[in-house]
């Protein structure tokens, strides 16, 4: 008899965790969404090959506004921001983004909520006229121009009225009347 020992050993197993934090909690349609991504190596490996998937859903109906992919290389752990545009035609409401890694054969998934809000209709139409051109063609033209023809047609009035032999109507039948 010849003592053995036998030692099975593992491969080493890739485990990962994957968090992500909305920074921006309230959302205009057309603006950016901005959020954080923390990707976290827990397993033996040394590097990992993660495939992530970023998902926005309405909480209510589950209709996906928008879907993106994105590659990353994860040694030991990973934070980074992201941004993603609303579209325009977002519909007021609350949604949620969910981040899918999809590494080796598994996955890990982390989801966090915000409001698409609709901005007051004063707000956007002051700020929508403050960045058109006809605006300032408006105000630095058209009033200057206004203000020096009221100033015009007032001069005009006076030097009228100062070149009238008559300030008042006059009935000529007062007038004296030449005689017989």
């Amino acid at each position: 008899k010849i003592p053995v020992t036998i030692k099975i050993v593992l491969p080493p197993e890739a485990l990962m965790d994957v968090k992500v934090e909305v920074l921006t909690k309230k959302v205009n349609p057309g603006k950016y969404l901005n959020f954080r991504v923390d990707l976290f190596n827990l397993g033996q490996t040394k590097r990992i090959d993660v495939f992530l998937t970023y998902t926005i859903k309405n909480v209510e109906s589950d209709e996906v506004l928008i879907k993106t992919e994105k590659t990353v290389a994860l040694e030991t752990s990973v934070s980074y921001k992201e941004t993603l545009k609303i579209p325009e035609d977002a519909k007021e409401g609350k949604y949620y983004i969910e981040v899918v890694a999809h590494y080796d054969t598994k996955m890990a998934t982390a989801i966090d909520s915000f409001d698409i809000v609709l901005p007051f209709w004063l707000f956007e139409k002051i700020r929508m006229l403050l960045t058109n051109i006809l605006f300032y063609l408006i105000v630095f033209v058209l009033l200057p121009l206004l203000f020096l023809a009221i100033r015009f047609y007032r001069s005009w009035q006076e030097k009228k009225r100062a070149r009238a032999r008559y300030v008042f109507p006059v009935d000529m039948k007062k007038l004296p009347q030449p005689g017989p």
